[in-house]
């Protein structure tokens, strides 16, 4: 279960899956389109579902990522019952063992920081709930972010796509899997990165510390830890919206592969409730 999770709605739903995380953090039902519907998508199924869902559900919300590739069909179908566009995601893959500049880090992280910072910045990671860097983490992801999906969705307030990276935090904390770093400047914390086995889940700066040259190093220090966990690649999904990210992954070349996926959102949310999202 995850942290803060709601209790499940009793539904039976041939195309759509229920989705406890993202019911926590929207504060409502929530659903994701299943593999299955995408294989073979059938629209009077999809209707049907989503039919069954008002009656019983006062709002609630879907969501679909979605192979732009393989699953075209699937998607007209879905744009067809109201699904709109709100992102495209790639996966990125990097082979760590010839990676140029990861060798280099290895060698000298500290030449990978901007003169100003080197001597300055230490890492540590996070490990549990009782850590006293927890609320400093929790606060600085949830101001971080613009480019994510729910900060895109005109029906999302910014308040709770900020916070959805607050809960996450909680979710990775309890994750084995998974490994937190905090990077302090000094003695203010000026990043988080999360790694999970292999991927690369988050890197995300403070907002007065963004374009500050310290994003290369918190990437490559990210690689570091997977490949000394015994990992040969790491990746990670990336939104094509955050350019940030993006340049960072073009200086880290080569990529091993990327895959593309687009994002669909669907709400039901009826005006005659007079209701919002934020109440």
């Amino acid at each position: 279960m995850v942290h803060g999770e709601t209790k499940k709605p009793f539904v039976n739903l041939s195309s759509l899956e229920y989705v406890p995380w993202e019911t926590r953090n929207l504060g409502m039902p929530a659903f994701g389109v299943a593999e299955s519907f995408l294989k073979q998508p059938q629209l009077v199924q999809l209707e049907g579902d989503l039919a069954v869902l008002k009656q019983e559900l006062p709002r609630f919300f879907v969501q679909a990522r979605v192979s732009d590739q393989d699953h075209l069909e699937a998607i007209g179908i879905l744009q067809k019952v109201g699904f709109f566009y709100v992102e495209t995601v790639f996966t990125f893959v990097m082979r760590l063992k010839h990676h140029p500049l990861l060798a280099a880090f290895c060698s000298d992280p500290q030449s990978f920081l901007p003169k100003r910072y080197r001597g300055r910045l230490e890492a540590f990671l996070l490990r549990s709930s009782e850590d006293p860097n927890l609320a400093g983490a929790s606060e600085l992801l949830r101001g971080a972010f613009s480019y994510d999906r729910f900060h895109r969705d005109p029906h999302c307030p910014e308040r709770i796509a900020d916070q959805r990276f607050g809960y996450w935090l909680l979710d990775l904390l309890n994750d084995s899997k998974a490994r937190i770093v905090t990077f302090f400047l000094d003695t203010k914390m000026a990043g988080v990165g999360i790694l999970r086995d292999a991927e690369i889940v988050l890197a995300a700066a403070e907002k007065s510390w963004q374009r500050s040259g310290l994003g290369s190093y918190g990437f490559l220090w990210l690689l570091r830890m997977a490949k000394e966990s015994g990992h040969r690649e790491a990746y990670g999904v990336v939104s094509v919206h955050n350019i940030p990210m993006v340049r960072l992954l073009l200086r880290h070349t080569p990529l091993l592969y990327a895959q593309t996926q687009v994002t669909l959102h669907y709400w039901y949310l009826p005006v005659q409730q007079g209701e919002s999202l934020s109440s």
